[in-house]
């Protein structure tokens, strides 16, 4: 313990660093039905895909739809809410919410209670229940009254995952029986009476190998019936609690079998029983893996006693085995796979062995409790790291590096407002938010200061036991607590002055750090919204185009992109170069060569650049597109766009216009020819909407495409506004009648209208 003592110390001394004059005020908007009241006790929070907003309550289901709310409740009518004390709500894939009602689950949708998934609603569960759905469409629910359950809704079937009585394989089992059966005995106690203590004497003359094997009855209790063996009056062999197996029937009723090597001596066999000693009395169901009852010494080979020694005494294992049944909590990962908390650490499920792999974690060495019979709490954050809350503090695990830190209070130190932890959280900013029974703390990760809240006048949190903390998609962060809802007041806005005049556009990224980067002239950008620093990096003269009167750099950056590793990758010119922000260097260019018409040429400038798969970087230009591999810096491919010309000064140096990735991962690309669809799994290019040739090569075909919420494509040449439905590849038309010299159009999809600006 005393690495993770140090590891506190040095994480206290760090968390009082930060002065409270420089901490932001924080406070709460108290949020109200229409009648004025308080939702009450608020037990979890979702968006659905429309952008409203649901709270599940002790008193119903509340929808809010930014101007006011609805409640459900259950009435008289089956398609109701089943009950209107909920403890937790789960919205998947699929636009249902799952309401946790204790020990039962329902589905609410479209506004009413559906039944079509009886095969899960129709079931009683632990009261601390949930379910999540992974990326493959399951439904996982956990904990079930004996392990975790995985439901196909496709194929309707069900597996249970569950920790049954160790027992050996039912290869071994027959391997047993045959021994005992068949093997030369050398003393035996079969089948013993009711309370019995009995034994039997016998003499090894040479060292040879032997066959322990006896029957008994053992439970958290004691030991009832056992054999064992005495080398003249020393015991050497018992039957034990610790490596015995469930042999069938009741759960106390075990088998243990020893390949053992004897020296020559006097040796006593004996056995023990109690008045329901399994063998003649049999206190429930017998046994049914084996026969055999009693104990016994046989003769074995050579070859028997290697292979019992390495094959036949692990325990069986089948696809359906988890290392514990205590399920504490579930989760789905950031990749979309399924893990689940227990007592002895963490679940993940390999889909492709389809098998639970262990991942231990010594609660009781990191707490200094045993969590047997307390609950937990689990939340990844976004960049994988596991976040584990208990009643005596939380848990911050670095799967990746093993790395375990400590937050708890004790006596000397109050890290926490509370070492109960209800909730864990990350908002955009990568601040970890932690709700427990006595307040709100705000971890920043990288000032590594905690920023401690308890419900007071001036903060308006409504009590100070936290249930969900939840961030929607327009930065708003609710906290639901024992005795209502609250909304964080945001600053409306920052003013950040980055010491830096701009006379036109630039590009403008941000990395999954919080962090804003920005290229300018001839630099790179970082500032960290989290530290409110600001640092730059010098993009060199060479990358940038030569001023051919000057002799001088033109600094033009078209655009920027960072990918996973957080590295930036700019474009310059007739280049694509990557800043490796480890090494604080410029340490790949990928040249995109020249556009040629007959004996002539002209750069091939680079205009965007989009990143798919976290590790290929698309980079556009008038002539193509390029794919190259972040990760081994290969140029992969090279897509020409269908263009030809007879001279030179015929090129259209801004073909390309705009690309965008949509949901379900193709490129949508608008050039000065029309719409183009770029299928990245079957690397094709096809033109899909093509332009009027009044509008090819003029203003009008410039602009830039955007998607709605169903995945259609909207682009503009004015007067004309377009919607391209990207199942049936079809088109709808409208026309603007505004009197207006038109010409670029940009689209911007809103909630429920579409923008056009030039």
């Amino acid at each position: 313990m005393k690495r993770l003592n140090l590891l506190f110390i040095a994480l206290l001394c760090i968390f009082d660093y930060k002065s409270k004059a420089q901490e932001k005020d924080i406070v709460f908007e108290q949020i109200s039905n229409e009648s004025g009241r308080s939702l009450g006790f608020v037990t979890g929070i979702v968006q659905d895909e429309t952008g409203f907003m649901w709270f599940a309550t002790r008193s119903g289901l509340y929808r809010y739809n930014g101007y006011s709310y609805k409640l459900f409740r259950n009435s008289d009518d089956s398609l109701s809410l089943k009950n209107n004390v909920i403890a937790g709500m789960y919205y998947d894939n699929n636009n249902n919410f799952w309401i946790h009602h204790f020990d039962e689950l329902s589905v609410f949708k479209d506004e009413q209670r559906v039944y079509s998934f009886d095969s899960i609603t129709s079931k009683s569960y632990d009261i601390d229940v949930k379910i999540v759905q992974d990326k493959r469409d399951n439904y996982w629910i956990g904990p079930t009254n004996k392990g975790v359950m995985k439901y196909n809704s496709k194929t309707n079937t069900i597996i249970n995952f569950s920790c049954p009585q160790n027992t050996y394989t039912p290869k071994a089992w027959s391997k047993f029986e045959n021994l005992l059966l068949n093997s030369k005995t050398i003393a035996s106690i079969a089948s013993p009476g009711n309370e019995t203590d009995t034994a039997t004497f016998f003499t090894i003359e040479k060292k040879g190998y032997y066959l322990i094997a006896s029957s008994g009855e053992i439970d958290s209790y004691g030991k009832y019936d056992f054999g064992s063996l005495y080398l003249e009056n020393e015991l050497i062999w018992e039957l034990s609690g610790n490596k015995s197996m469930w042999c069938g029937g009741e759960s106390k009723n075990v088998f243990e079998v020893l390949p053992i090597e004897l020296n020559p001596g006097k040796y006593k066999l004996a056995y023990k029983s109690d008045y329901t000693h399994s063998c003649q009395k049999w206190d429930g169901s017998k046994p049914d893996k084996i026969n055999f009852c009693g104990v016994s010494v046989v003769e074995i080979n050579t070859a028997d006693y290697k292979s019992l020694s390495t094959e036949f005494l692990q325990p069986y294992r089948d696809s359906t085995f988890i290392k514990s049944e205590l399920i504490k909590d579930i989760i789905i990962d950031n990749t979309g796979n399924f893990w689940a908390l227990t007592e002895k650490g963490l679940e993940k499920y390999n889909y492709r062995k389809r098998i639970f792999e262990h991942f231990p974690i010594d609660f009781e060495e990191l707490l200094g409790v045993d969590v047997e019979k307390e609950y937990l709490r689990i939340y990844q954050d976004k960049k994988g790291i596991f976040w584990i809350g208990s009643m005596y503090g939380l848990i911050k695990y670095d799967l990746l590096w093993g790395k375990f830190v400590v937050f708890q209070n004790t006596n000397d130190f109050k890290v926490l407002t509370s070492n109960t932890i209800f909730s864990i959280f990350e908002d955009n900013n990568s601040q970890i938010w932690i709700g427990t029974d006595k307040g709100i703390n705000i971890y920043n990760q990288e000032l590594h200061t905690i920023k401690k809240i308890t419900a007071n006048n001036h903060n308006r949190l409504y009590h100070n036991k936290i249930y969900d903390i939840f961030e929607d998609r327009g930065g708003n962060i609710w906290i639901a607590t024992a005795e209502g809802l609250n909304r964080l007041i945001k600053d409306q806005f920052t003013y950040t002055n980055l010491n830096f005049v701009a006379d036109n556009n630039y590009p403008v990224v941000y990395d999954d750090a919080a962090n804003i980067w920005y290229a300018l002239n001839n630099k790179v950008g970082k500032y960290s919204r989290t530290l409110l620093t600001n640092e730059d990096y010098t993009v060199p003269d060479h990358l940038f185009n030569t001023n051919e009167f000057t002799g001088e750099a033109d600094y033009i950056i078209a655009d920027m992109v960072v990918n996973n590793d957080r590295n930036i990758w700019v474009a310059t010119d007739n280049k694509i170069s990557r800043l490796n922000v480890f090494s604080n260097k410029f340490d790949f260019t990928k040249a995109t060569g020249a556009i040629i018409v007959g004996s002539d040429s002209i750069k091939n400038i680079v205009k965007k650049l989009l990143i798919y798969n976290t590790s290929k970087i698309y980079a556009f230009c008038p002539n193509g597109f390029f794919i190259i591999n972040s990760n081994n810096l290969i140029t992969e491919d090279f897509f020409p766009f269908p263009t030809n010309y007879d001279f030179i000064e015929d090129v259209d140096k801004n073909y390309f216009k705009n690309a965008q990735l949509c949901k379900k991962g193709n490129i949508w690309i608008r050039t000065s020819a029309g719409i183009f669809q770029f299928n990245i799994q079957q690397k094709k290019l096809n033109l899909i909407y093509e332009f009027d040739d009044e509008f090819k090569k003029g203003p009008l075909s410039k602009g830039k495409i955007d998607f709605d919420k169903n995945g259609n494509i909207w682009f503009a040449t004015l007067p004309y506004i377009y919607k391209l439905n990207v199942e049936s590849l079809k088109t709808e038309k409208w026309k603007c009648n505004y009197d207006h010299d038109w010409a670029t159009g940009n689209v911007k999809v809103g909630a429920d209208m579409i923008y056009i600006y030039g």
